[in-house]
């Protein structure tokens, strides 16, 4: 939707295992995997002899093909770039089994790693790099089966300091890096102090493209272009920001703080029985709860997110 041309797979764990390249698989899928085949994935349809170690190397060929083609173009492109690593089923491919000397998972974060520095080198290659706004990030923390128990025992801990993991409301399962790169017009490396969401590029990339976004367009997106010019680095972009868990729970963060509602389970089984306020700056690590001591800021952060939610802003 919205796109000139598509390659890629349904999801990496989701058959039909085949890659797709705009509404066409490139064989059709004739076999059929269980989920013994590939751990993590559900069973399926996919083609003969799937590989899914191959999917990674093919994506990174068909992006610089991509970029070097764009480069010959005067038009702007835009390249949206979902890669399948580090997300289930956990498959480094064989330049990188055993290379992190943690596990499979820290093998496959390398390769991840190795993909992101040949974009950022087809785009110099290209001539692209000074004037290409370039964005990498996560649409979650990290899950449990990258192998926690594993990890730590080795000194590693996938989501550093917070608590929880893919799937809940703790930031382990929220906070993620978000690296942001466009050398034409910010040449000052700098941290951006507030929360933004991944749903603000929407309207962010709207206003670099000076498109004046209609009535119910990039709804509860807003425009960060101000953080990354300097312009108003102090102004306030966004007032609060909702986190869900995968059974739909919910909690708001706004500044320093954070609301969690009741009804929220991790991956870990950990559930939220009741209200929980956490001061993120005082404690990133969620581990004291401040809902009996702070009972305004309870009822204030309970009415923002009944306003948010009610649309009535």
């Amino acid at each position: 939707f919205g796109f000139d041309y598509f390659f890629g797979v349904d999801a990496p764990d989701l058959p039909p295992f085949t890659f797709i390249e705009n509404r066409k698989v490139f064989s059709i899928p004739k076999m059929y995997y269980t989920e013994h085949v590939y751990a993590g994935c559900q069973p399926g349809m996919g083609v003969f002899d799937w590989k899914m170690d191959e999917i990674l190397p093919e994506l990174k060929i068909r992006t610089v093909e991509y970029i070097s083609k764009a480069a010959n173009d005067s038009t702007p492109f835009f390249l949206y770039l979902p890669i399948t690593a580090p997300h289930v089923p956990i498959a480094p491919s064989s330049p990188y089994i055993g290379f992190s000397g943690l596990n499979a998972y820290a093998d496959f974060v390398l390769e991840t790693d190795d993909f992101v520095g040949v974009v950022l080198d087809a785009l110099k290659a290209n001539g692209l790099a000074e004037n290409t706004i370039v964005v990498f990030t996560s649409d979650n923390g990290c899950s449990q089966q990258a192998g926690f128990e594993e990890l730590e025992k080795l000194g590693h801990n996938p989501n550093y300091i917070f608590r929880g993991s893919k799937g809940d409301l703790y930031e382990g399962g929220h906070r993620v890096p978000c690296l942001v790169s466009w050398p034409a017009k910010v040449n000052t490396p700098r941290i951006v102090n507030q929360t933004i969401c991944l749903n603000d590029f929407m309207a962010t990339f709207a206003g670099v493209a000076e498109y004046s976004l209609k009535t119910g367009e990039a709804t509860d997106s807003y425009n960060i272009l101000p953080l990354l010019l300097e312009s108003e680095s102090d102004k306030i972009i966004r007032e609060a920001t909702i986190h869900q868990s995968e059974d739909g729970s919910f909690a708001i963060r706004k500044g320093d703080w954070k609301l969690l509602l009741p009804g929220s389970e991790a991956e870990t089984g950990e559930r939220n029985s009741g209200v929980q306020l956490y001061n993120l700056k005082a404690d990133p690590g969620e581990s004291i709860n401040l809902d009996k001591k702070n009972p305004e800021r309870v009822s204030e952060l309970k009415a923002l997110i009944n306003k948010i939610i009610s649309g009535k802003q």
